[in-house]
């Protein structure tokens, strides 16, 4: 479909507020396309544009242009080793110390399910 000029004209008659709506979901204000004045007119949103948040700018990087894993094994494995490091002598206590409790529970488990061998002594 081509914008003919009574839809370059009815659209610039409409009211301010429907005028800022079309501009705000993308569209040009000649005839409802993607800011493409001969596009068909479009409903709704394109998928990038379902909401519009003020006051908030965001920057993008394109996917061609960054790498994936940028210093992943000269930074990020010392990091990751310097991190635990740091972190080792308040975390690994608590393990230690249920890791103790856990085997003594288990050993004392085990013995009391021996039946003792002195009341059957005299069974022959």
């Amino acid at each position: 479909m081509v914008c003919s000029g009574s839809d370059v004209t009815a659209a610039r008659a409409a009211s301010d507020t429907y005028r800022k709506w079309r501009t705000e979901a993308g569209a040009s204000r000649d005839c409802g396309g993607r800011g493409d004045p001969g596009a068909a007119a479009t409903m709704g949103r394109a998928f990038g544009n379902l909401t519009r948040v003020r006051h908030v700018i965001t920057y993008s990087l394109s996917p061609f242009e960054q790498r994936a894993f940028p210093h992943y094994f000269t930074k990020g494995i010392p990091n990751v080793l310097r991190r635990i490091q740091a972190s080792i002598l308040r975390s690994a206590p608590p393990f230690v110390a249920f890791y103790l409790l856990y085997t003594w529970g288990t050993q004392e488990f085990e013995k009391s399910k021996r039946k003792d061998p002195a009341i059957y002594e005299n069974d022959r």
